[in-house]
């Protein structure tokens, strides 16, 4: 079970998507030292174009940003991109209980409270590992039931 976790760590591709470059440094700070693969993008657009390109395994998206919310964001990961194993998680500065719930109606699998804290953000990515794996049997039981159909 660790060597799997391991493994999925090695792989892991974490895009974080803040127009901050305050937040986008503490988000590599947070993350540096670890065996993830992250990339930085300053804004909606930009994290589209690198969705495309890496496909990564989590996204960490401020909520307020110009051109593109992050709600915005994850409906569009969500509804348009091959998105079914990724897990998104939005930061915030609003804590409410009906802005956590607008999130996850957008798409979001997380809500992160700003200031970002490294010990949050390393604990929701753990989960995070946790549901990709079980996300990525399920797709994988689901189209070996379909081949001996």
């Amino acid at each position: 079970m660790e060597l799997e976790m391991a493994e999925l760590d090695e792989r892991l591709r974490i895009l974080v998507v803040d127009d901050s470059a305050v937040s986008r440094k503490l988000a590599e700070i947070a993350l540096s030292g670890k065996p993830y693969m992250v990339e930085f993008a300053k804004d909606g657009r930009e994290a589209l174009d690198l969705f495309a390109i890496h496909q990564p395994d989590i996204v960490i998206t401020d909520w307020t940003m110009p051109g593109m919310t992050g709600p915005e964001l994850c409906t569009m990961i969500r509804n348009g991109l091959n998105s079914s194993d990724t897990y998104l998680i939005l930061l915030t500065s609003n804590s409410g209980d009906a802005h956590k719930a607008e999130g996850l109606a957008a798409g979001a699998d997380a809500h992160l409270t700003k200031p970002l804290r490294p010990s949050q953000l390393l604990g929701v990515i753990h989960t995070a590992r946790g549901v990709i794996r079980m996300r990525r049997r399920m797709r994988e039981e689901q189209v070996a039931g379909e081949k001996k159909t």
